[in-house]
């Protein structure tokens, strides 16, 4: 049986640049090594597939796939360096505009990820000074209960005791819910 493997092998073309052309005409692979044999013993049939990696290039970058719009330019850089009368007249200057597209883009990715980063290591240092703030606060809220109890003569005290110590911590806890909840949101915002 025939593989995928040997069926690039044959067309002339590399695996990336056969992935190129599955995704432009939306067929399988190996339907894509039959069609890149057919074109390359075309007259300008090596015109073709590089439009379509190009093409394949702009539609990458137009959905914000910076990533694979440069292992796309990659499989065109090695085209064109493999298939030199692909690159007809226009080639190299459209090639030069497609890379160049896709430079400004791979740099507003960067931009935008260090943003994000340093908006939520920001957060993340505000979220966990906040927590810091909260366990000192409760920390000492025992300690003053446990002096209290210290002071405690009978049963009936030490339940009266406890039972304001419950409530006031149930409130203290619901406040301190709501600060982290806020202190969250603005953090994912």
């Amino acid at each position: 049986m025939i593989s995928l493997e040997d069926c690039v092998g044959l067309c002339g073309l590399d695996e990336n640049e056969v992935a190129a052309i599955s995704e432009h005409e939306h067929i399988p692979e190996i339907a894509a090594t039959a069609l890149a044999d057919y074109l390359l013993k075309q007259p300008h049939g090596g015109e073709t597939v590089r439009i379509m990696i190009i093409d394949d290039i702009h539609k990458a970058l137009d959905e914000g796939r910076v990533r694979h719009a440069a292992e796309l330019f990659m499989a065109l850089r090695h085209f064109l360096e493999t298939h030199p009368d692909a690159q007809g007249g226009k080639g190299v200057a459209q090639a030069k505009g497609t890379y160049e597209k896709a430079k400004v883009a791979s740099e507003q990715a960067a931009d935008l990820l260090e943003q994000t980063y340093a908006t939520a290591a920001k957060g993340a240092a505000d979220y966990n000074l906040k927590l810091i703030e909260i366990a000192r606060i409760n920390t000492l809220a025992a300690f003053d209960f446990a002096r209290e109890l210290l002071g405690v003569k009978s049963p009936s005290e030490f339940i009266k005791l406890s039972t304001a110590q419950i409530r006031k911590q149930f409130d203290i806890a619901s406040a301190q819910n709501k600060e982290l909840c806020a202190l969250a949101h603005r953090t994912g915002d």
